[in-house]
């Protein structure tokens, strides 16, 4: 393609470079990375051909369309390629020096060209990026699993933990729960137009069931770790569980985990789902008979069941899905 692009004989490098640029997990990635890159490298030859036009070659003329090139890379419309702008500045502010035009003409035109054969090979070869995804839904499903496992430890300590005990036995959720959602966005997108998204529908149906039910399985531990943390602490006047509904409490939460852990593709192992369902049973009817808690104290309870419960119908709702999906 080289030798059909002005000076492609001199700089045949940059085809490759293009096709670099443009290859992306998404039909639509590529023709937004090649459009942004091409746009990048316009704007910042014409930096530098303004430069080069009212100043002679100097350190001064360098430093000044690198400012000014760093300045524009973060126009929107340039996404992750604004880069390019003070990079490709530079390059014709050097490299062009004496015929930036033509410099110019040969830089954009190969990288244009690389970049559109780069798009060509994603649409006759697209790829599905469920590894990613399916990643993304693991480090999620072990970090739930083990904030539940983390409230129910701290539950059943002698002494409840304290504001800083608490504190300490948060984990990480939301980095994770973004990563599943910026990873489920770009399966979501990969399919359109996609011939072999077709022939992995069921695949594809199933993984996406999995991390949306692991996604709102996170919403709700985060409300839940909340509530616990906030109402079961060292030093408050009142407790909401109390001695009577804390040990049917972890036996819940150590159960839901159960089930949210043998989550995977396919679905849940239906005997860790009953014996959640069980403990939860348990808890709830262990919860209509306690006395004393007070009205706020079984508000709380009634809430820290909830949440189980529906973490609980999400994951199995998910199992049902990915059979009727099979």
């Amino acid at each position: 393609m080289a030798q059909f692009v002005p000076g492609g004989d001199e700089y045949p490098y940059y085809a490759p470079l293009g096709a670099v640029v443009a290859t992306s997990v998404t039909i639509a990635a590529s023709l937004r990375g090649t459009m942004r890159a091409f746009g990048a490298i316009l704007i910042g030859a014409v930096v530098a051909s303004v430069v080069d036009t009212f100043f002679e070659p100097s350190s001064f003329t360098v430093a000044a369309v690198v400012a000014v090139g760093v300045l524009l890379s973060a126009l929107p419309v340039l996404g992750d390629k604004g880069s390019w702008v003070p990079t490709a500045a530079l390059f014709v502010l050097v490299l062009g020096e004496g015929d930036s035009l033509q410099y110019t003409l040969s830089y954009a035109g190969l990288v244009l060209a690389g970049a559109l054969i780069g798009t060509v090979i994603s649409v006759l070869a697209p790829q599905v990026p469920t590894a990613p995804m399916a990643s993304a839904v693991t480090s999620l499903r072990v970090v739930l699993c083990d904030q539940l496992e983390s409230l129910a430890a701290g539950l059943e300590q002698q002494e409840l933990p304290d504001e800083r005990g608490w504190t300490g036995r948060q984990l990480s959720i939301e980095s994770r729960l973004v990563r599943v959602q910026t990873e489920l966005q770009r399966v979501q997108d990969s399919r359109h137009g996609n011939l072999r998204a077709v022939r992995h529908r069921v695949r594809l149906e199933q993984a996406t069931e999995e991390a949306r039910a692991l996604a709102h399985c996170a919403w709700l531990a985060q409300d839940l770790t909340q509530i616990i943390s906030g109402e079961e602490r060292l030093g408050n006047s009142h407790l909401a569980l109390g001695s009577e509904l804390r040990p049917p409490t972890v036996e819940a939460l150590r159960a839901v985990a159960g089930a949210l852990a043998s989550h995977r593709q396919g679905g849940a192992d239906p005997g860790r789902i009953e014996q959640a369902w069980t403990a939860m049973a348990a808890l709830t009817e262990r919860l209509g008979t306690v006395r004393g808690a007070g009205e706020d104290g079984l508000h709380v309870a009634s809430n820290i069941v909830n949440s189980l419960q529906r973490i609980l119908r999400s994951v199995q709702r998910a199992r049902d899905a990915t059979h009727r999906a099979g």
